[in-house]
């Protein structure tokens, strides 16, 4: 594998070229160190060269944001795919929360999956068992409610693309189209970087391939504004389409050929 470094002390965009079969996904697992490989593989962070063969699992996952639709699951809801993120915003509530019913019953409502939530608020309203306490209910309520609002308001501001009623936090990811479902992930993106500072490199797969001009534009605006928050990530594109369109309308892009 040739040798690659990416560096955050110059945050701007890279794109591999990468066409059908030339190693595009051997290339990411090696990024995520997820494959043995024999090749070094550099991150530069404040002047330190990082090799990926000394990095724990745990520095690659917190440093690195990739999401690929294949590896998000199609029945979960849209409040689950920005789980992560919301658990960040909504940090103050769940110490609240945790304050009244212990960080063990927390957690699981935190990291609970929304059909579960409504699953188990519902068996408490119909005096069925459920894992939580009856004492809990108003709090699982407020955690879905909060959870829902914030999401709403994160589609509501992205530019009007994903500002539509049938595009609920509800909406079950499977049901998008596919244009809808490169939206939401790069969306997605943007959000787990504002609320993950420690991210450090942003790959994006294929971002506007297949997709029509609207949607385009969609993605692009969507990348300038990762590029122009305080302390941007690298932002690494993986595509073989639209080369010109990314050199044109984003800032400080060079092109690699893998």
């Amino acid at each position: 594998m040739t040798v690659k470094s990416f560096s955050s002390e110059h945050p701007d965009i890279q794109v591999i070229k990468a066409d059908s079969g030339k190693g595009k996904s051997t290339f990411l697992a090696g990024v995520l160190h997820l494959i043995e490989h024999t090749g070094d593989m550099y991150f530069i962070e404040n002047g330190e060269w990082k090799n990926v063969h000394d990095s724990t699992k745990e520095w690659l996952n917190s440093s690195i944001c990739l999401i690929k639709e294949e590896n998000l699951d199609p029945s979960s809801r849209l409040v689950d795919i920005f789980k992560d993120c919301l658990i960040k915003k909504m940090h103050s509530s769940y110490l609240t929360i945790e304050n009244r019913h212990g960080k063990t019953l927390t957690e699981l409502a935190k990291h609970a999956h929304d059909n579960l939530l409504e699953h188990e608020i519902n068996a408490i309203l119909s005096h069925q068992k459920s894992v939580f306490p009856v004492t809990m209910l108003d709090d699982l309520k407020s955690i879905r409610r909060l959870r829902s609002l914030i999401l709403k308001e994160v589609l509501e501001n992205s530019d009007g693309s994903l500002n539509i009623s049938r595009i609920t936090p509800e909406r079950v990811f499977g049901t998008l189209s596919s244009g809808e479902k490169r939206r939401i992930i790069t969306t997605y993106s943007c959000e787990y970087i504002l609320t993950h500072q420690e991210c450090k490199i942003l790959i994006l797969d294929e971002p506007l391939s297949h997709l029509d001009s609207s949607s385009i534009e969609f993605q692009i605006q969507k990348i300038k504004s990762i590029q122009q928050i305080k302390n941007p990530p690298v932002i690494l594109i993986i595509s073989h389409l639209m080369l010109e369109e990314i050199r044109q309308k984003l800032d400080n892009v060079s092109i690699l050929e893998l």
